[in-house]
């Protein structure tokens, strides 16, 4: 579950992750530990963590087991045996695989001079949200945790953590900047986060020195204000931000003498380049901020700068800033478990934004096509990757750039010349979508060629075909294309068009597909009296199920009477042979499906 909190984005907005993880947390136990939670409702487990306080040293047969329950009924069990002595906070882990559960239960042995656990957690599938902050943003509230976890009543405590740099969360209120752990009893604890550059758990914003700085028209970082007390285009490493007084004791040789203490200056690792942007305000470039795009201008050569954590990468083939390399034509950022691709062009880097930029400036949405310097066409896909197939991609990079999803691939990009495939996807659907082909979408139930090639269910079924079209093959896998039915009447593509008046298809005896209600139009019908194929629209044979007669122009049920002209008919024995009996002379009367006589003359 991802919950995106869509800000406004400002210039040097740092996107934040942060994920909101419930718990079922439980403790102690002694020698012995064991019990069962209820959860109160169906919940999707994450994993399982227990930090053990175990105090003597029959070691050997220490172990814990747990299992998970639904609607009474075991569905997932895992099992510990610990071969040492542990104190928490080591932890144990075991994953729990998204098992659907509404309770646990646990035992074991720790020995019995332990005290059992310091924590035992049975941890929820994690609830990702993000948010795009800048150092001077307030901090944020992400929401209230009832309302993002939808807790049930055996809920005992929910944790907050994040993996972006220079970012500090906690769960309370706004000024609970140290509390990661919280119980939520009254359901209005809310998730908060802010940007902590100086890494001291105060929030950027509410540091007197980067207020001071902002308010003087130049950029904060990591305790260093920009366009002050640094030039521009200027990169900025190790620096020294205090001393700390080293002793050493006096020889022991020496009796009665006195340690030797010195005051050694420390640094800290500030890796971030000051410049301006194209709007001349100061700016800070860090490392420590993957994915955000920097454009410096009035440098050696303007340029656009991007981190990917460990480097700071340039285009522009200017002076290089500090360990900045000149950028490849694509270079993946990773942020939070996802990698998305830039491109460096004309000295501007621009990202594949996929499903949610990184960046706050230069961002493709997916779908969005870029030509480098090649020839071809690159798609932004919406996982980040600029791409010239988007047959490996989903159905949103596919239709967000303008072409059709035949249930696995996409028809069809520009680098697929003359494009023909069946999809192995759609033939698995229960209704398939359809395939491809010479780059056109034919949807399951429409013609490829007219009466002559359906698609059903992604696949193509040709009607007595005996033309080059045979020959073609498919794109992706070069075998043939067209499964071609030579017989007459053959097995009946079933449900072809979904919901139509007549939604089935077969390949009648005048070579064409033909929409029937009939599902087992298996059998060759003729009409006996040749003398009526000159009527218009009447033909000699059809396709219909064995127990049903053909009357020139579709199928009949057995003993079902009707006129042509001047003459009426009567469906007679079934079989292979002609069967319509015409009828002379004394009116024909029958009862129809609703029991009423009915003649005709």
């Amino acid at each position: 579950m991802i919950l995106a909190l869509l800000l406004s984005p400002s210039v040097a907005a740092t996107l934040v992750t942060v994920t909101l993880t419930e718990l079922y947390r439980t403790s102690g136990g002694g020698c012995c530990p064991g019990g069962t939670v209820e959860f109160g409702a169906n919940k999707t487990l994450d994993k399982v963590v227990f930090a053990p306080v175990i105090a003597h040293h029959h070691s050997g047969s220490n172990s814990l087991a747990f299992t998970l329950f639904r609607n009474g009924t075991e569905v997932y069990s895992t099992s510990w045996s610990l071969s040492a002595v542990a104190q928490a906070p080591v932890e144990y882990e075991r994953s729990l695989n998204r098992t659907l559960a509404d309770r646990f239960a646990f035992n074991g042995y720790l020995g019995s001079r332990s005290s059992g656990f310091a924590y035992l957690e049975a941890r929820m599938v994690p609830i990702l949200l993000t948010a795009r902050l800048s150092p001077e943003d307030e901090p944020e509230n992400l929401g209230l945790i009832s309302d993002l976890v939808d807790p049930a009543p055996g809920s005992t405590h929910f944790r907050v953590a994040t993996t972006t740099p220079n970012t500090l969360v906690w769960a309370g209120y706004d000024t609970d900047y140290t509390k990661k752990l919280t119980t939520d009893p009254d359901g209005d604890e809310a998730v908060w986060a802010c940007i902590d550059t100086n890494g001291n758990s105060l929030c950027d914003v509410n540091e007197n020195a980067a207020r001071t700085c902002w308010d003087a028209g130049f950029d904060w970082y990591q305790g260093k204000c920009c366009g002050r007390d640094y030039a521009g285009c200027q990169f900025v490493g190790a620096i020294q931000n205090g001393t700390m007084r080293v002793c050493t004791p006096a020889p022991r040789e020496r009796p009665g003498g006195r340690e030797t203490c010195v005051n050694v200056p420390t640094f800290a690792n500030i890796n971030s380049t000051c410049g301006r942007n194209a709007a001349g305000e100061w700016e800070w470039a860090p490392l420590s901020e993957p994915g955000e795009i920097h454009e410096f201008f009035g440098c050696a050569e303007n340029s656009s700068l991007v981190s990917d954590g460990k480097k700071v990468w340039q285009c522009g083939s200017g002076t290089l800033f500090g360990d900045a390399s000149a950028m490849n034509v694509f270079a993946g950022v990773n942020l939070s478990g996802e990698t998305h691709e830039y491109f460096c062009e004309n000295k501007t880097i621009t990202e594949c934004g996929g499903r949610q930029a990184f960046a706050s400036i230069n961002t493709r949405e997916t779908g969005d096509v870029k030509v480098f310097n090649t020839s071809s066409l690159q798609y932004c896909a919406s996982d980040g990757d600029w791409t010239t197939d988007l047959d490996v991609k989903d159905e949103d990079s596919c239709e967000a750039a303008g072409f059709f999803w035949t249930g696995s691939m996409c028809c069809s990009e520009n680098d697929d010349r003359g494009e023909y495939y069946n999809d192995p996807l759609a033939l698995t659907a229960t209704a398939g979508r359809g395939g491809c082909w010479n780059k056109t979408y034919v949807e399951s139930g429409r013609f490829a060629v007219q009466n002559k090639v359906i698609n059903y269910r992604g696949k193509f079924f040709g009607c007595r075909l005996n033309t080059t079209v045979l020959l073609l093959k498919d794109s992706h896998t070069d075998e043939t294309l067209i499964n071609n039915s030579l017989g007459v009447c053959g097995e009946v593509l079933n449900n072809a068009v979904p919901g139509h008046q007549y939604p089935h298809a077969v390949c009648n005896p005048q070579g064409v597909w033909e929409f029937t209600k009939e599902l087992m139009g298996e059998l060759q019908k003729t009409i006996k009296w040749s003398a009526l194929i000159n009527m218009s629209g009447i033909r000699q044979a059809g396709c219909c199920a064995f127990d049903q007669c053909w009357n020139g122009t579709r199928c009949q049920p057995l003993d079902a009477f009707y006129r042509i002209n001047d003459r009426g008919f009567v469906c007679n024995l079934p079989s292979a042979a002609p069967q319509e009996i015409p009828v002379f002379g004394e009116p024909v009367c029958s009862t129809d499906a609703q029991g009423n006589r009915v003649c005709i003359a």
